[in-house]
């Protein structure tokens, strides 16, 4: 359960899960290569009408053995050493609109402008439907590939998810799993 900020502007409403820091681990799969274990801190902050999301995205090596797909992001962190920054990603998500009918989640159209990212910096466009979001790279970005986002709040823990289409092969290139940072450390 969370509560919303009394100062938060009603257009981000849909996107007020996100707002605060969180913190986690998750893993980078290289195309032809050897998946990498990463950590994530990301801030959501509102600034006027929109939200600032910053990412800085780590390299980590565990500290002992592998980490398991069930562990919590809190449990995935102090199984891990931090390694170097690999690269941060800044990005402006703004809610377009919105359609409440009464019943079921509330949806929000919504546009992120990201850059920072290697393999996926421009726009996106997706939906926001509850404590869920999907959103796709809009095809005039001058990005390298096509690529997807999904976010989710399972269990009080941010997910999220990047998929990459190269050509004729895609699949997943991120994904994470963080907690609010209150929670995460």
């Amino acid at each position: 359960m969370f509560t919303i900020d009394a100062d938060l502007p009603r257009t981000l409403y849909p996107l007020a899960w996100l707002v605060g820091s969180w913190r986690g681990y998750g893993s980078q799969v290289v195309p032809d290569g050897d998946d990498h274990m990463i950590i994530q801190e990301i801030t959501f902050t509102a600034q006027g009408e929109e939200l600032l999301q910053t990412t800085t995205t780590y390299a980590a090596t565990p500290r002992e053995g592998d980490i398991p797909v069930t562990a919590t992001a809190r449990e995935g962190v102090g199984g891990l050493e931090k390694g170097e920054q690999l690269w941060q990603e800044e990005a402006r998500w703004r809610v377009r609109n919105v359609a409440d009918s009464g019943s079921g989640p509330v949806q929000a159209s919504i546009e992120v402008s990201s850059k920072g990212h290697p393999m996926a910096s421009g726009t996106w466009d997706g939906m926001a439907s509850g404590p869920r979001i999907s959103i796709k790279l809009a095809s005039d970005t001058a990005a390298p590939a096509k690529a997807s986002r999904m976010f989710g709040l399972v269990n009080s823990e941010l997910f999220w998810t990047q998929d990459v289409a190269r050509g004729d092969q895609g699949g997943t290139d991120f994904s994470g799993r963080l907690a609010k940072v209150e929670n995460a450390d």
